[in-house]
């Protein structure tokens, strides 16, 4: 495979509720996923708007460079001086964001937040997920378990509650910072190649990337099933878990979005 590109396969983006603010953007030789998030405080900037912002940027540098770190990092400096944040209590947009690169013979990945990378192969799945922001939501999910079991009301009136809100919105807090997890904002340290997954493109199949709200529909995102019949499925399950006590959430839908892809000579 000498030169190898990027052949979509599926790609889906639907809203949870409101505006849409995940967004999928490929080339050639690139493919991203991003999940935005809004701001808390006053920004310039809407989640969508600060999504499109980092990925045009992306876009635009990564066809000049052909480099994962330069694009991401060139795109993080700009959208961190269009980020005006509101005083000091105030936080700009963000977004978790998965990329992936090829070239040569190899796939390269970077994942940042909670989106994720299938890496489909012949000889199984590699699962690329970054844990650090899954741990800081689990604990708050066990406390919002423990007031259920010992009130019995519904996770939906849990999640709404002042404890609640002030948990996530501490945990919102640790982004970029010591002992939190990393997402594209204001403020997020340079990427290094360190950070850079780096994979053989012989024996790899397929990869899928979503974002969060299509976690629980990961099997069958794998498995290759039309990506908007897995999102009504999800839709519809959901509806049917309103109140969110079968499958503790912190809302009821969330913005999901796939892109599946082959890696193919040219």
């Amino acid at each position: 495979m000498t030169d190898a590109v990027i052949k979509i396969s599926d790609e889906f983006s639907g809203a949870g509720g409101g505006d849409n603010c995940d967004l999928i953007i490929y080339g050639e030789y690139y493919a991203a996923v991003f999940d935005g998030a809004s701001a808390l405080g006053v920004s310039d900037l809407a989640p969508a708007e600060f999504v499109r912002m980092f990925a045009s940027n992306f876009a635009a540098e990564f066809e000049k460079t052909h480099d994962l770190c330069s694009a991401i990092n060139s795109a993080a400096n700009i959208v961190s001086a269009a980020s005006v944040q509101g005083g000091e209590s105030g936080m700009s947009p963000s977004a978790a964001a998965v990329f992936v690169s090829v070239g040569g013979r190899s796939v390269r990945i970077a994942a940042f937040g909670d989106c994720t990378a299938l890496v489909i192969g012949e000889d199984g799945t590699e699962r690329i997920h970054k844990t650090d922001v899954d741990a800081l939501d689990d604990e708050v999910l066990e406390r919002v378990k423990n007031i259920r079991a010992q009130t019995g009301y519904d996770v939906a009136d849990i999640v709404s509650s002042d404890e609640i809100k002030a948990m996530l919105i501490a945990n919102r807090r640790k982004m970029n910072a010591i002992g939190g997890y990393r997402v594209l904002s204001a403020g997020m340290p340079p990427v290094t190649q360190d950070d850079i997954i780096v994979r053989p493109l012989d024996g790899v199949k397929k990869i899928v990337l979503f974002s969060d709200g299509f976690d629980a529909a990961e099997d069958r995102l794998a498995a290759g099933e039309p990506f908007c019949e897995v999102y009504k499925k999800l839709r519809a399950d959901e509806d049917n878990d309103a109140k969110l006590n079968n499958r503790p959430r912190f809302k009821k839908s969330d913005d999901a979005t796939a892109l599946s892809f082959e890696i193919v000579s040219r």
